[in-house]
């Protein structure tokens, strides 16, 4: 499990004073590529060693409790993994522990320049079963 803070600035709500979904959905993003990274494996470097991407093919969000400017929210990443496709689930908790929101990230893995999926590689595939394992054991990064 990847866990990290984000304190939602004034350039990040809307007008009625809340997260903007599309800031969200950035900072949700910006989370999951942190992630990809503590694990020893930027987008970027799949893509320019291996050339494999794995794009987004669907994301979205679940608000529960607003998120404000100013607050501090702790955003958990947890993975699971398919054979051609990986799902992050990410979940955004208030400094009381409510749950501001929920996001997911549905991504597939692909070579560059191609359309059809690809297994994704084994040793991804286990680092990131790995960090899945540790989130259920709760145990975090």
């Amino acid at each position: 499990m990847y866990t990290r803070e984000w304190t939602i600035r004034f350039g990040d709500v809307d007008m009625f004073q809340i997260g903007f979904y599309p800031r969200l959905m950035s900072e949700v993003r910006r989370t999951t590529e942190r992630f990809m990274e503590s694990l020893g494996y930027p987008f970027r470097e799949l893509i320019d060693e291996r050339e494999l991407g794995l794009p987004i093919i669907e994301a979205g969000i679940e608000f529960e409790n607003p998120a404000v400017a100013g607050d501090t929210l702790t955003l958990t990443v947890t993975p699971t993994v398919g054979e051609t496709s990986l799902r992050f689930e990410i979940v955004a908790r208030h400094a009381d522990g409510t749950t501001a929101f929920t996001a997911f990230e549905q991504r597939v893995c692909l070579p560059v320049g191609g359309d059809e999926t690809v297994p994704l590689p084994e040793d991804v595939r286990r680092v990131l079963e790995g960090a899945r394992n540790e989130s259920a054991d709760g145990n975090e990064r």
